[in-house]
């Protein structure tokens, strides 16, 4: 305990200097000391707080869709972290993903282009240029900033801050106390906070982070919970293997280069899944040869499954053929607040 205490102040003053100077930034950007550009298109950021690991490739994929189904089409701009695009720029159009690889555009790009029905997934860390490159070839009826919550250069209409239920209270701290990118005052510019994973904490948990943000938000904005809801277990071709009901008592390795694999884990213990084994893997991990054959030896000597994420599969399925890897399908789902969500996407894009 007192090692703990000792530590807390001595990391606290670069913690409160780390916080500072994303304050400072933001005041920067507000005053128009630095420039923001401002695009005559509605843009949607969706963001967070944190280093990761909220789940906001989903809840891009839903705000997607609920533009696509007003027949207007949306582009994705992604920054294809790790892909060979990261530092230029890269395209994926609806209906185009095939023969694309998650080696170029990175594998969360490779993931949305999948299951967007209009528009496109432009990949690059330089958004504004990307952006201003594709927007006359392609004619965006709304843009969708991914993890665009710390991506100031670029005005938006919206903003959309997730959180994941799953951290711990104690980790709402800048470094090196805690994983928070910034401090809670940014909240003062969000539109609406996302409650994720709400389905896998207690609900004491929910209402003491409910109580917690509320301190930092505008009053009267919208907060919604959301959780991923398991649609079906997939094989390498994108085709159902199992029903969510007959995946129930499945042996498997689950195995995942997820930021946070623990709702991963739960996601599949919450459908009946029996895990065997846990083998975690960096965030965005470029799975190897010797880590697919260790894998299937593995899953070999234990007469079971591999089981990962439909993040790691789009890597995985270039590598191998093996039908001993199957990935769950996950789908976003609410809890509360759904038709808060809906009319402000409504609203900003029509």
């Amino acid at each position: 305990m007192l090692f703990l205490r000792l530590k807390y102040f001595f990391f606290l003053p670069i913690s409160w200097l780390w916080k500072t100077i994303y304050r400072i930034r933001r005041m920067l950007y507000n005053s128009q000391v630095l420039k923001s550009y401002e695009f005559h298109l509605p843009v949607i950021s969706i963001g967070n707080l944190t280093f990761g690991g909220t789940g906001k490739t989903p809840f891009v994929i839903w705000v997607s869709k609920l533009i696509s189904d007003k027949k207007k089409s949306p582009v994705i701009l992604t920054r294809g972290y790790r892909g060979e695009l990261e530092s230029s720029h890269g395209i994926i159009k609806s209906g185009e993903v095939h023969g694309k690889q998650a080696e170029k555009y990175g594998d969360e790009a490779i993931l949305l282009a999948r299951h967007i029905d209009r528009g496109a997934v432009i990949v690059g860390k330089n958004r504004v240029k990307n952006l201003t490159y594709y927007i006359e070839s392609n004619r965006p009826d709304a843009v969708i900033l991914d993890d665009g919550f710390q991506h100031l250069k670029m005005v938006r209409n919206l903003n959309f801050v997730l959180f994941d239920c799953l951290l711990p209270i104690s980790q709402y701290r800048t470094p090196p106390l805690g994983y928070f990118r910034e401090g809670l005052s940014a909240l003062k510019h969000a539109d609406a906070i996302i409650l994720n994973r709400s389905d896998q904490v207690p609900r004491q948990k929910v209402s003491e982070i409910t109580r917690k943000l509320k301190r930092h938000t505008p009053k009267g904005i919208p907060y919604a919970e959301v959780f991923y809801r398991p649609v079906s277990i997939k094989d390498l071709n994108f085709r159902d293997v199992y029903s969510i009901p007959e995946a129930a008592g499945l042996k498997v390795i689950a195995a995942t280069g997820l930021a946070n694999p623990e709702g991963f884990f739960k996601s599949l213990e919450s459908v009946g899944i029996e895990i065997i084994d846990r083998i975690v893997f960096a965030d965005h991990h470029y799975f190897t040869n010797e880590d697919i054959n260790e894998l299937i030896l593995k899953a070999k000597s234990l007469d079971c499954y591999i089981m990962v994420s439909e993040k790691d599969i789009v890597k995985i399925r270039k590598i191998t053929e093996n039908p001993k890897f199957h990935y769950l399908e996950i789908a976003v789902d609410f809890l509360s607040g759904k038709e808060e969500i809906e009319n402000l996407v409504y609203s900003c894009t029509n």
